[in-house]
């Protein structure tokens, strides 16, 4: 006989819970009835934790009555293990610091995770990119982007995207720019400050909000000077001393 139904169990495998229709909260296997035969969805689970792994099995039944009376029901014929993680990775900066100044800045720094947690599994890191903006004189206003070669470009334009180089040793990933993938070391403009912005995507794309930085570059030499006494006079006394 042609199949009734395939009802699937969603099973929550960090501990073990099965979805009974309403809530993860069954101890044991709980199959859910679900809608159509040979094609069939399911559309009954509303609450996914996420950064979790799931389990889902399938089993047939068919219309025909069984020896206990009820219709004859298969053993699982298959298994699908997933990963629901919607939430976006966390992505940081470690150089430049938030409103510091700088004589230069060869490389700029951060960190990327996907933020698993004790328990938790979470999609892993797939990339992180960096923008770096030039400001006007007035501290506002656009003045370019830095395109990972030699120029500014897209004055008052589109945010270019820098690829960032990232290590795996570890759940907690740093990045740095200029690295392997690319990419020079900017050609500051003296007394100007820029914004830094980082992104970091997952592999399921899901991608973090910028992490913003504001400093300034400032290589200029200071220039000082004297006006009293003057060099080479002759004083009967000075009580100060001005420049």
């Amino acid at each position: 006989p042609a199949p009734k139904k395939d009802p699937p169990p969603p099973k929550r495998v960090v501990d073990a819970q099965h979805w009974n229709g309403s809530a993860f909260s069954a101890a044991t296997e709980y199959f859910n009835p679900v809608s159509g035969t040979l094609s069939w969805n399911y559309a009954g689970v509303s609450t996914w934790t996420p950064r979790r792994q799931y389990q889902l099995r399938v089993r047939r039944v068919d219309s025909v009555p069984g020896a206990a009376g009820g219709p004859n029901t298969g053993l699982p014929t298959s298994t699908t293990s997933f990963t629901f993680d919607p939430l976006a990775p966390l992505t940081t900066v470690t150089l430049p610091l938030e409103g510091v100044g700088y004589s230069t800045l060869s490389t700029i720094t951060g960190t990327a995770q996907d933020q698993p947690g004790a328990g938790f599994i979470a999609a892993g890191m797939n990339d992180v990119q960096t923008s770096i903006e030039r400001l006007q004189s007035d501290g506002v206003t656009n003045d370019g982007w830095w395109n990972g070669a030699a120029l500014w470009i897209n004055v008052g334009g589109a945010e270019v995207l820098l690829n960032a180089t990232t290590d795996t040793t570890s759940p907690i990933q740093n990045w740095t720019y200029p690295g392997s993938r690319g990419g020079t070391s900017p050609a500051w403009t003296s007394a100007r400050r820029y914004k830094l912005r980082a992104y970091g995507q997952d592999n399921i794309t899901n991608r973090s909000a910028a992490f913003l930085r504001t400093f300034a570059i400032d290589n200029a030499v200071p220039v000082s000077s004297m006006t009293f006494p003057i060099n080479g006079g002759s004083y009967i006394n000075i009580a100060t001393i001005n420049g």
